[in-house]
């Protein structure tokens, strides 16, 4: 009983902590360091439409994070004002 109570209370600290760290993303400023996962889309899933393929070095603005498909996907504001989902 004592060991199923801490396992749960772990597992909730670590999914928190997790949760915190995406949320602190939001409103930051991020760069695109591989072509290969740059792909802006419409919606965070990986079967998504895609609007484009960001090169290296593009600057972007973190603007909400989602969980789709397995992975996480960031929505991210590149400029000039274009908006989407990009994989992390």
């Amino acid at each position: 009983m004592k060991f199923g109570l801490l396992f749960v209370l772990m597992t909730s600290l670590c999914v928190d902590v997790a949760a915190q760290s995406r949320s602190a993303d939001v409103g930051r400023t991020a760069v695109v360091l591989d072509e290969s996962l740059s792909l802006l889309r419409k919606t965070p899933s990986l079967y998504a439409e895609t609007i484009q393929r960001m090169r290296r070095g593009r600057i972007v603005k973190i603007e909400g994070v989602r969980q789709a498909d397995g992975v996480t996907f960031y929505r991210v504001t590149a400029l000039p004002e274009v908006e989407g989902w990009v994989q992390s």
